[in-house]
């Protein structure tokens, strides 16, 4: 099973994610679980943890969607999560502002793509930092 941990707030009003494009296309191949669509931010992360830990014995990756605002602690939290229990994850680093970001929590980013089985960087931007 891959979850893929990232904001799929459409319903809510909000543009849809690339995340939202790639999941039924994943899922074609794939047990795929996407995480979260509550839109409150304080109620996603406890639901993305009860989404975690309930699948957590069927986990084999954890997709994980990299903003640079307050939503990077998500991404670093399931980093951290993810590395304890020996469950691989990759990062798609979606933008903001990722270099901001970067020299803000030079240890705290190094952490997050150094331990990724994997970064994707969908931006020609972000793939050159």
């Amino acid at each position: 099973m891959v979850i893929y941990i990232g904001n799929k707030v459409s319903s809510h009003g909000y543009t849809p994610t690339a995340m939202e494009d790639l999941v039924p296309k994943l899922s074609n191949n794939f047990l795929v679980k996407a995480i979260s669509s509550k839109k409150n931010p304080i109620i996603r992360f406890f639901h993305m943890n009860y989404v975690y830990f309930v699948n957590i014995s069927k986990l084999n990756l954890v997709i994980i969607d990299v903003f640079s605002s307050n939503a990077f602690f998500y991404a670093l939290f399931f980093s951290v999560l993810s590395k304890i229990f020996c469950i691989p994850y990759l990062n798609v680093i979606r933008g903001g502002d990722m270099e901001k970001r970067i020299n803000m929590s030079p240890g705290l980013t190094n952490y997050l793509f150094r331990n990724s089985e994997i970064n994707i960087a969908p931006s020609k931007f972000f793939f050159e930092m």
